[in-house]
């Protein structure tokens, strides 16, 4: 039998980050993809140059971006697990921009059909699973020293720092910057744990008082000033400054 053929998944029926791997087959190109990455992490640390993983755009500048690219839900775990082990070995000196919107569900390999689907049967009823959390993995396993940063995008404005330090509470990483759909291009939230003492910061429970947990900042441009500005160049610079911070702090 296939290690792939038996579908393991948690009691409610969600699949685990440790059940994925377990039951999805790698992308083809997955080892020779690694290879790849890992030859330029080793260059990158051998320069003393910090890396930041970027699950969306990128730089131009030669020498400094190896480029992935990913079509499927699948593609896309894979390569963020082992890439993110390729990079711990940079410590705090790597940071991870989880800025990719990736589908909140996904057809497992064991539902696939394997022969033609007949239209005879009439109307196609598709059940999908949900794509696992791999913060948490992310986190608490695969880089553990990485400076992580997530995205939380909302319509309901007042649901935006709530669901931010919900996720900071539930996984434990360094940042989540939040925005509006309505006003993205012109202010975001950035929402942290009040004290990072450690590696890695201990994140409230979820039921801390919040106005004593976490710690709110805003970024804002006027678009009517500088059509040309954009908000991600602000971003950027904030996200260095903390970085820089992270790789600073004394360890405990």
């Amino acid at each position: 039998m296939s290690a792939f053929a038996q579908s393991e998944t948690q009691p409610d029926g969600t699949f685990s980050a440790e059940s994925y791997f377990a039951t999805q087959p790698p992308p083809p190109s997955l080892e020779h993809d690694i290879a790849k990455v890992r030859e330029f992490v080793q260059r990158q640390l051998h320069a003393g140059r910090k890396v930041v993983l970027v699950t969306s755009g990128g730089t131009t500048r030669a020498g400094t971006l190896h480029t992935l690219t990913f079509v499927t839900v699948n593609d896309y775990l894979w390569l963020l697990r082992a890439v993110s082990q390729e990079l711990s070995v940079l410590g705090r000196s790597s940071l991870y921009y989880l800025a990719a919107a990736v589908s909140d569900f996904f057809l497992p390999r064991q539902k696939m059909s394997v022969h033609k689907i007949q239209s005879g049967k009439g109307s196609l009823h598709i059940e999908m699973d949900q794509v696992p959390k791999i913060l948490k993995p992310l986190v608490d396993e695969w880089t553990r020293e990485g400076y992580i940063v997530s995205f939380k995008l909302e319509t309901d404005p007042s649901l935006l720092i709530p669901k931010a330090r919900t996720a900071l509470a539930r996984y434990g990483h360094q940042v989540v910057i939040g925005n509006d759909l309505h006003r993205r291009k012109h202010e975001v939230v950035f929402v942290s744990p009040k004290l990072v003492l450690a590696s890695r910061p201990a994140p409230p429970p979820e039921d801390a008082e919040t106005d004593d947990a976490y710690e709110e900042s805003w970024l804002r441009i006027d678009g009517r000033a500088d059509a040309r500005k954009e908000i991600e160049e602000d971003i950027v610079a904030e996200l260095t400054r903390r970085h820089w911070a992270w790789i600073n702090m004394p360890q405990v």
